[in-house]
């Protein structure tokens, strides 16, 4: 076995790294020098640490034979049961995974450096990450040392995916989350800082990360001292640091805001609060107009109370805040509470849930007509927590300048009328949930549907051309293969005819007139260019057979590495004939940039039908433009410019392409960009387009590939489509 064998130390001291407490380098075996052995074949020690090592360890030659391996039980992904003694490595795991081990085999002998790197494999569907470290036995051959590190991945992409949702959450916070940071030399800091601040602050995050004053400085005069104690009580006492003050922002403005934090005590001695900062300005100035709406209230309050604490309905005055500034006697008698337990607070915090939005309502039309509020019906909360039916009738109290500062209500106790009516009204709202659930279903049902539809019409079409193509390909494959049979044979038979004139210079006189009457020597010529003719259009049909069936992929509906250019050319002699159109003397130029691109791992049919999606509704707008004849003269016939479609290919970096279509018609509006991805969305007439194409072709490019599909348009400047792809995606 390999790891009997003798071993030396590498010479590399600077490229020491420990291995299960063991160096890397003391796993590297050479039989070349035996005076540097440092383990024997029967050390026991040494055995014991390679059955404790739960990694794949091989010996390769330089030419890729295994010439040893060990495989340990976890590596449930090999089959235990096979001999690797002696394959070349491409036996053993896929080629394109043995061609990069190699890669790194080979540079690990020539530099005398440990290689490291990671790779993904796929035996029978099930995917396993491996770290591979590639270590110079001699100059010959290399120990090749593979960890399962599929669990580190997966936990990885989980951290990521809950990283983002973190993101998402912070970002739709009504506030600025952040952790700040006390250090024991005094110095301050923000380690994290939500985008709010932009809002809050008038300041990026990163530069309130880098500078901790900048916040402070927009502190208000009046209010530093306040915050400033706070903050130290908070770090003496390491209790939750709560504060209300305010703020002058860059651009001036003045605002409230409101912060909550709860510190905690780092190993380092430095104490860290993770909060949250309000804009708090809308609640203070409430706050100061419902007072001042009190104090006005108060004037008037004396004049009505004898009158209303003696009436048979409920009579109430709230501020236009919705804050109780009185209530009639009449309150006990119909709910339990004193006059006095309500007062101060919110009528919302007493009305039934479902029907908080109609009082809200009322009171809202009330605020912003002053007009008068009739026969509104509420649920109001009695003492012992049940409810009972109110009709209400409310107005507006204004001041002399007629703004509104209080609102006036009566309500009656209709519950037992109510009580005859909730029957009916659970069962009318049953039936209207009902309704609503059918009919979000049926529109559920009717976007699948047309998906549906949409995917089985490409689906078909590509088993049609697919078909059509290998039906033609037979014959025209026969035709083609027996062109160069007939030349042969047209050509013995005229060498025959003209051994015969040699032979028999003076034929019949019949053979001689019947020469005359077909011109043979002509015949003889244009026979062997008609040959040549029937060759090119045979040619021709082949190539036209092979864009077809390039463009079907039946063969290739599973991802897998393909050459993108040839989908678009594809594609392209799929709609040559539209393409080859003439309007008023101008045909559609499609010109290509490609760029040297490497082979991308994607769903080709797939992809095939967003090309031709995109394509297709490049050449209708450069119709559309071609026929409107005004249009036209002012853009073509002018002579600035000719109708075109340009095709641009480039690779981005080293793990994404793009691919940019490009056409000069008539261009789209912002309004439709806008939704022109959505499903059954459409600018075409009926029965000319289902709105579904250009949103499949989104699918397919995001979710299907994890790729991005981008329109940028102006209109009567034409319109480019950006799709950006991965070159490896991951399915």
């Amino acid at each position: 076995m390999l790891f009997t064998t003798p071993v030396i130390v590498i010479s590399s001291p600077e490229k020491r790294e420990l291995y299960g407490g063991f160096l890397l380098e003391d796993l590297a075996m050479s039989i070349d020098s035996p005076e540097n052995v440092v383990l024997g074949q029967n050390d026991r020690n040494y055995q014991i640490l390679l059955e404790a090592i739960p990694d794949l360890m091989l010996r390769l030659s330089r030419e890729g034979i295994c010439l040893d391996f060990r495989l340990p039980r976890s590596f449930e992904i090999y089959s235990a049961d096979l001999d690797w003694h002696g394959k070349f490595l491409w036996e053993i795991i896929p080629p394109d995974v043995a061609q990069q081990r190699m890669i790194y085999v080979d540079r690990a002998i020539a530099t005398n450096e440990v290689q490291v790197y990671e790779q993904q494999i796929d035996f029978d569907g099930r995917v396993q990450y491996e770290e591979v470290r590639v270590i110079r036995c001699n100059e010959r051959e290399a120990l090749v040392i593979i960890r399962d590190i599929s669990d580190r991945k997966y936990a990885e992409k989980a951290l990521q995916r809950s990283e983002a949702q973190l993101q998402r959450l912070a970002a739709n916070v009504p506030g600025m989350l952040y952790q700040f940071r006390f250090a024991p030399d005094g110095t301050a800091s923000f380690p994290y800082v939500s985008a709010f601040s932009q809002e809050l602050w008038e300041l990026e995050p990163e530069l309130i990360c880098q500078d901790a004053d900048l916040t402070t400085d927009q502190i208000h005069p009046d209010d530093r001292a306040s915050f400033e104690l706070t903050i130290q009580q908070s770090t003496v006492t390491l209790q939750p640091w709560k504060w209300t003050g305010r703020i002058i922002t860059p651009s001036g403005k003045l605002k409230w805001i409101q912060a909550q934090s709860r510190p905690e005590l780092q190993v380092d001695g430095s104490i860290l609060w993770d909060g949250m900062l309000m804009d708090v300005s809308d609640r203070v100035r409430i706050e100061e107009e419902r007072k001042r709406a009190e104090s006005a209230i108060a004037e008037s309050e004396a004049r009505f109370r004898s009158f209303v604490e003696n009436a048979n309905d409920l009579i109430f005055a709230c501020s236009v805040t919705g804050i109780f500034t009185y209530i009639s006697p009449k309150l006990t008698e119909i709910s339990g509470f004193l006059p006095s337990e309500l007062l101060g607070k919110s009528f919302a915090d007493y009305i039934h849930p479902e029907d908080l939005q109609t009082a809200q309502a009322s009171v809202e039309r009330l605020l912003e007509t002053g007009e008068r509020q009739t026969e509104v019906e509420f649920r109001s909360q009695r003492k012992d927590g049940t409810w009972y039916w109110s009709l209400c009738n409310s107005a507006a109290i204004k001041s002399a300048s007629g703004t509104i500062i209080s609102i006036l209500g009566i309500a009656r106790d209709i519950s037992d009328r109510k009580a005859d009516e909730e029957a009916l009204r659970r069962s009318e709202a049953q039936l209207r949930q009902q309704a609503i659930d059918l009919e979000s279903t049926l529109q559920d049902l009717q976007r699948t549907q047309a998906q549906l539809i949409h995917s089985e019409k490409m689906s078909s079409l590509g088993q049609l051309v697919a078909g059509i193509a290998h039906e033609i390909n037979n014959p025209i494959s026969f035709i083609y293969g027996n062109i160069s049979h007939a030349r042969t044979y047209f050509e013995d038979i005229r060498a025959l005819i003209e051994l015969y004139h040699k032979h028999y210079s003076e034929p019949h006189s019949e053979i001689k007139d019947f020469i005359e009457d077909i011109d043979l020597d002509f015949l003889f010529d244009d026979l062997f260019g008609l040959f040549n003719s029937m060759r090119t259009g045979a040619e021709r049909i082949r190539e036209i057979v092979l864009s077809l069936r390039t463009f079907s992929r039946l063969d290739e509906a599973d991802l897998k590495p393909v050459d993108i250019h040839d989908g678009i050319d594809s594609t392209l002699t799929i709609l040559q004939n539209r393409l080859n159109r003439s309007y008023q003397g101008h045909k559609i130029k499609v010109t290509k940039y490609y760029s040297d691109l490497p082979h991308i791992e994607c769903f080709a049919g797939s992809l095939n039908q967003v090309f031709l999606q995109i394509i297709t509704n490049a050449i209708d707008a450069l119709e559309t433009a071609l026929q409107d004849e005004q249009w036209s003269a002012n853009r073509w016939l002018a002579g600035q410019q000719l109708p075109e479609i340009e095709l641009y290919t480039e690779q981005i970096n080293s793990e994404q392409i793009r691919i940019r279509i490009i056409d000069n018609g008539v261009g789209i509006s912002e309004a439709v960009q806008a939704r022109m991805f959505d499903p059954f969305f459409t600018t075409k007439p009926i029965g000319k387009g289902t709105g579904m194409g250009l949103a499949t072709s989104y699918q397919i490019v995001t979710q299907q590939h994890n790729g991005q599909l981008k329109c940028r348009s102006t209109p009567s400047r034409g319109a480019e489509f950006t799709i950006e792809l991965p070159i490896r995606t991951s399915a």
